[in-house]
């Protein structure tokens, strides 16, 4: 009643290997007869594979036989049977679509009667599955990594079952690695890949003994190092770009953070260095991959600075500024102007060649215009407030007009109408660059008018009914309620428009993006040339121009 198999292999020992695997046994749980040792042959001419037979032990029949008379049941995966006295009573074995049982070599369905007399023999649908693998090369040529897959033999051997006279056969299912994978299989792909450098022999070993799903780094090529531009060190205290500090609470701390650094005469500003050459890499295909090119720092010296030997030195006391435009820095050392008190009737207008700090409110009609930067700590109403760098309002701003920056040839006071084509033609990025180290900043805007070559941040309750013009980045993080706002750099708003409906009017280049957290039906965007009205409240919006041309919302 147990089942013989031949099985072969290029030795015994993977013969009796393939054996056991089929019929998920141990050697302990079979008998192995070698019927042919085979041989290799000379250039594998009369070679010939080695046999062997492996039996199921048949396990030891019960001590007790009268009590399994008329009865049939499986133990250690082998079906037995004694007959009833008189060969009377018929046992029975229900076969499962799994299970491949033949009795006297012909296979039976769904059931049969079986008996002491026939020759009983099961077999399964074992399956085999190879190990999936592919090798993908990063654009950068600089990584090899092999994706594995194991794959996986599936095996069955019978359930054991109690002596009855009628049983229904049960499969044990084994599911094993089958690490198909082969050092030699993966050497022989980065070859035709052109693969040849950085081999990781330790990661292909891994792969290879993998029983899970993995990624595998195989090859590594050496990354170039980059070099560096020419670039200045500081010496001294320079921002290129002036805020405020806030308490915990939100309220300003005037006492920190907000003195403009100045510097007395012949003092060394700055060090100017020349570029560093970076170094060359190599890819895992062999090629030299070579780094950025480097350029000097083309330094010019303002008001109240020479250069000397790679030195920027102070020749005048001052605020040392700094400001870049490409490759290009400009030093300049100003003069710094604090006016304490409001400007109004009693000071008359404010007109500064360097940087201008006012303690107190810009009264109306008044006009403050600085060569540097402007702070002012009080109020700004029905005010003209002028910088070629910064200005920072640490207060409200109240129909008032506000330029930074180069405003040259500029008029953004007027019809609307006029307005917009003027920016038509700001926003092709070929007309203008955006000046670095240029900003505005405040906590809020009513009825003003602001414009800026560089940046434009509101950073509390927002803007109302305001035109801003920015070459720049703009942002809200309050609303901007009526108006219109165009920035060259894009936007990144709080929130937009107001459940009344007012109209609220948004513009970028064509090539930027618009951002806004919450916007409200009826407020406009334009990217470039083309126009979206919201015909319904949404939420984190970003929009942009498509590969189409259109304008994409998500």
């Amino acid at each position: 009643m147990s089942t013989l198999n031949v099985f072969t292999g290029k030795t015994v020992e993977e013969a009796i290997a393939n054996g056991l695997d089929h019929l998920g046994l141990t050697k302990e749980e079979v008998n192995i007869e070698v019927l042919n040792e085979g041989r290799k042959g000379f250039l594998k001419i009369g070679s010939k594979e080695a046999e062997v037979r492996i039996e199921r032990k048949a396990a030891p029949k019960p001590k007790d036989l009268p009590l399994q008379k008329g009865k049939v049941w499986v133990e250690s995966g082998v079906i037995h049977c004694i007959d009833s006295t008189g060969n009377k009573e018929k046992l029975m074995v229900h076969v499962p679509p799994t299970i491949l049982l033949y009795k006297n070599n012909e296979l039976m369905k769904d059931k049969c009667t079986i008996s002491e007399s026939d020759q009983v023999k099961v077999n399964f649908k074992n399956e085999e599955i190879k190990t999936k693998w592919k090798i993908e090369m990063t654009k950068d040529r600089l990584t090899a990594t092999l994706k594995v897959e194991p794959g996986t033999k599936t095996f069955y051997k019978l359930r054991d079952q109690k002596p009855a006279r009628e049983i229904k056969l049960e499969a044990i299912k084994t599911v094993i690695p089958n690490l198909t994978l082969t050092a030699e299989e993966i050497h022989k792909r980065l070859m035709s890949l052109g693969i040849t450098t950085g081999i990781q022999e330790e990661q292909i070993d891994a792969a290879c003994k993998a029983e899970t799903n993995g990624e595998f780094i195989i090859a590594k090529g050496e990354s170039p190092v980059e070099g560096k531009n020419g670039w200045l060190e500081y010496l001294v205290d320079v921002k290129e770009g002036k805020s405020f500090k806030e308490r915990k609470d939100g309220s300003i701390d005037f006492r920190e953070g907000l003195d403009i650094p100045s510097i007395e005469a012949s003092t060394t500003i700055a060090i100017i260095h020349d570029p560093i050459e970076g170094l060359a890499g190599k890819g895992v295909t062999g090629e030299v991959i070579v780094p950025k090119p480097v350029q000097p720092l083309v330094v010019k010296a303002g008001r109240g600075v020479k250069i000397s030997d790679h030195q920027i030195l102070a020749t005048s006391m001052g605020r040392p500024s700094v400001q870049k435009r490409g490759n290009t820095a400009i030093i300049t050392v100003l003069p710094k102007l604090e006016h304490r008190g409001d400007v109004g009737l009693e000071s008359g207008n404010l007109r500064f060649n360097g940087d201008i700090v006012i303690s107190g409110n810009v009264e109306n009609h008044m006009e403050v215009v600085a060569n540097g930067s402007v702070e002012i700590r009080g109020t700004a109403s029905e005010a003209k407030i002028k910088a070629g760098q910064s200005i920072t309002h640490y207060s409200n701003v109240i129909a008032s007009e506000i330029l930074v920056g180069n405003s040259e040839g500029i008029e953004i006071s007027g019809q609307f109408e006029q307005q917009v084509e003027t920016m038509n033609q700001l926003l092709e990025p070929s007309n203008f660059e955006t000046e670095i180290g240029v900003f505005v900043q405040m906590p809020s805007a009513i009825n003003s008018t602001i414009y800026s070559s560089g940046d434009v941040f509101i950073n509390k309750q927002g803007c109302y009914n305001c035109t801003i013009f920015a070459k720049g980045l703009v942002e809200v993080k309050g609303f901007v309620r009526g108006g219109r706002l165009f920035a060259g750099l894009g936007t990144r708003l709080e929130e937009a428009g107001s459940k009344g409906g007012t109209p609220t009017l948004i513009c970028v280049p064509h090539d930027q993006i618009i951002t806004i957290k919450n916007v409200f039906s009826e407020t406009t965007i334009q990217i470039g040339k083309r126009v979206y009205k919201f015909t319904k409240d949404m939420t984190n919006i970003v929009a942009r121009i498509d590969e189409q041309g259109s304008i994409s919302i998500r």
